[in-house]
């Protein structure tokens, strides 16, 4: 145990993280052009999935490196 480190808003569950709305949309709207409208549906799906994509590969390097 670490004392002197404080985590706020410590997530209890994978469920509790998600990626800001704003960096989502920006990246979005490079991928497929600034005219194209993004659904609130379709920024959490990519959401979801990106975050799903980051917690495999930072599982998977983890397992490598022990």
């Amino acid at each position: 145990e670490r004392k002197g480190w404080v985590i706020k808003n410590k997530p209890d569950e994978v469920d509790d993280l998600s990626f800001p709305n704003a960096v989502i949309t920006r990246l979005m709207n490079e991928a497929l052009g600034g005219s194209t409208t993004i659904s609130k549906e379709a920024r959490a799906a990519m959401s979801r999935a990106a975050l799903t994509f980051i917690l495999y590969i930072s599982t998977t390097a983890n397992q490598y490196a022990s």
